[in-house]
């Protein structure tokens, strides 16, 4: 499941440059949202209103046509300004109509619709702590005002603009100054925002930044794997309930992210919260099937049909696996319902727990299952999409069922 990240920071810190790379890594938008109040100062020039006429401009934004697309190329009326807006002027200008409270509010109105859909990066001022208060990740980005003017400086020659450092200098301590101070929306760090300041950094390093090491990143799932083999292994049994969050806890450390430990377990239980409903729903699928007559009625048609006896196996898999929609959780009851009339047929357990999860495999991926949903929305699928793929899966249980049954069931494979 995608989430929104919000890079906050002072003019020329590198947000734009860093969110473009980042969403072209994660697969997001980028929304460069300074590029909207520079869209707004552009029309305010050009209409010849003075920028602090908040009536006017609100009807200027109303009557005009400003439409951002994926690869932020942002026109007005059907007119490309992507380049018109980067100058010192308009930069200037974009500070002051960001000051103007009804002009912050429709276009906040505007980039958190976008939003919504979730799976954008937006760079900004007051993203973290106004426009996108509920991101998921939080940076505030800074640097020098000498590092970010001669930034300006290699852009406006790349791009053929004239430039004068000292002129660049003066007017990003200038810029600082009013967007720090303005009434509406002042540029600040937002309390839960990562600081990364990269004044002295390349754009992969600060990509990069507070990226953990493979030892840090493994750590954690390998204490909460530890702890819940000491029960086969040893006779010592640790609750997962214990295991996982102790696995969270070291993971942290090792990453050096324990001051964030809250934050974070926040987000894993956001992300979590849809698949434990679904899971509470399959729990109680199971407990109504567990106490209904579907044993009779599966060993009533194996018996009547006769086919030999390991084959209950497979289809008490299918049977609860279409039931619950979950590999897990069609095994366990399949298991529990049926396992003492199978092995009566003469399977072995090893053979009867094999053929019953491959049996259940069929089905598992059922819009009522958890994996269906936890498949689609971990890539952004639509549910449309994610049905297509229904046909494949269930030929990828019928082969491993075909297997299983040659191996366990014909051969009569036992170890």
């Amino acid at each position: 499941m995608k989430i929104n990240i919000a890079i906050d920071g002072p003019s020329a810190a590198g947000k734009s440059t860093v969110a473009k790379e980042l969403a072209k890594r994660l697969g997001y938008t980028h929304l460069d949202t300074g590029s909207m109040y520079r869209a707004v100062a552009y029309i305010t020039k050009e209409a010849n209103i003075k920028i602090d006429d908040e009536e006017k401009i609100v009807n200027l934004i109303n009557m005009s046509n400003i439409e951002i697309s994926n690869d932020n190329h942002i026109t007005v009326n059907g007119k490309d300004i992507t380049e018109i807006i980067r100058s010192n002027e308009i930069s200037m200008a974009a500070s002051d109509v960001s000051k103007l409270k009804r002009v912050r509010e429709a276009l906040v109105a505007m980039q958190r619709k976008i939003a919504s859909q979730k799976g954008y990066i937006l760079d900004g001022r007051d993203i973290g702590t106004v426009v996108l208060n509920d991101a998921e990740v939080k940076i505030y980005l800074i640097a020098s005002a000498e590092t970010r003017a001669q930034r300006r400086v290699l852009q406006n020659k790349e791009k053929g603009i004239p430039y004068d450092y000292e002129q660049i200098l003066e007017d990003i301590k200038k810029r600082d100054y009013q967007d720090i101070h303005r009434k509406e929306s002042p540029l600040k760090k937002a309390e839960d925002a990562i600081e990364i300041d990269s004044s002295d950094m390349t754009q992969e390093e600060v990509i990069l930044e507070n990226k953990p090491g493979l030892f840090a990143s493994i750590i954690g799932p390998i204490v909460s794997i530890s702890l819940l083999v000491l029960r086969p292994i040893a006779g010592i049994e640790i609750d997962p309930i214990i295991a996982l969050p102790v696995g969270g806890i070291v993971g942290c450390l090792a990453m050096g992210k324990y001051k964030d430990f809250i934050s974070l377990s926040t987000l894993g239980l956001d992300k979590m919260s849809s698949v434990v409903l679904l899971l509470l729903g399959t729990g109680t699928i199971s407990g109504i099937i567990s106490n209904s007559s579907i044993q009779e009625v599966v060993i009533g048609f194996v018996e009547h049909v006769g086919p030999p006896g390991f084959m209950l196996a497979p289809i008490a898999g299918i049977t609860m696996g279409a039931a619950t929609a979950s590999a897990t959780a069609g095994s366990s009851v399949g298991g529990n319902i049926f396992g003492e009339s199978i092995l009566a047929s003469g399977v072995a357990p090893l053979q009867a727990a094999q053929m019953i999860y491959t049996g259940t495999i069929w089905f598992d991926s059922l819009p009522h299952g958890s994996f269906f949903h936890v498949s689609c929305g971990s890539v952004n699928m639509k549910i449309k999409q994610r049905l297509k793929l229904l046909p494949y899966e269930l030929l990828i249980g019928i082969a491993g069922s075909i297997v299983s049954v040659l191996l366990y069931g014909v051969i009569g494979l036992n170890f």
